[in-house]
C-alpha cells in the first residue's frame, strides 16, 4: 500500500499570488485538499465533537469538495465551545462563592494534616519507635 505523503504548512503569502506561490505551497495543497486523515482539524473533531454523524458527514462532504475550511472549523469551533461549558459553568459557580472555595481548600488541609498523622504513626511503628523524635533533648 503507498502512503501519502503529509504536508503542513502555515505560510501565507504577503503579497499577491504568482506563479511561485502556485508551484512551492498551493500545488501540495489543492493535491491534498480532499484528505481528512491527519488533518488537524478533523483530528481535534473526532476529540471534541461527540456528534460522530455529523463528523462523518463533513469527512464526506470536505472530501467531495462540498464543504470548506471555514464551516468545518465553525462546527469545530461550536464543539469545543460545547465540550467547555460544563467546565466553564463549574468556575463561575465557585467564583460566585470565595468563601467556599476557602471552606474546601481548609477542609482538604485538615483532611491532609490526619492523614498525615496517622501515616507517621504507622512508619514509627513499622520502625519501632514509640513516641515522636524529639531533637530538643
Amino acid at each position: 500500500m503507498h502512503q501519502k505523503k503529509r504536508i503542513l504548512t502555515g505560510d501565507r503569502p504577503t503579497d499577491r499570488l504568482h506563479l511561485g506561490h502556485y508551484v512551492g505551497s498551493l500545488a501540495n495543497r489543492v493535491r491534498l485538499q480532499d484528505e481528512v486523515e491527519g488533518n488537524p482539524v478533523f483530528i481535534y473533531h473526532q476529540f471534541f465533537n461527540h456528534d460522530r454523524e455529523e463528523v462523518e458527514e463533513l469527512k464526506a462532504r470536505y472530501r467531495s469538495g462540498k464543504v470548506g475550511d471555514i464551516e468545518v472549523k465553525e462546527r469545530l469551533a461550536a464543539a469545543i465551545n460545547a465540550f467547555l461549558e460544563p467546565m466553564r459553568q463549574r468556575r463561575a459557580d465557585y467564583a460566585a462563592q470565595p468563601r467556599l472555595v476557602d471552606e474546601i481548600l481548609a477542609a482538604g488541609n485538615e483532611r491532609m494534616r490526619a492523614e498525615g498523622k496517622e501515616t507517621m504513626e504507622l512508619v514509627r511503628e513499622a520502625m519501632g519507635l514509640s513516641a515522636p523524635i524529639s531533637y530538643n533533648q
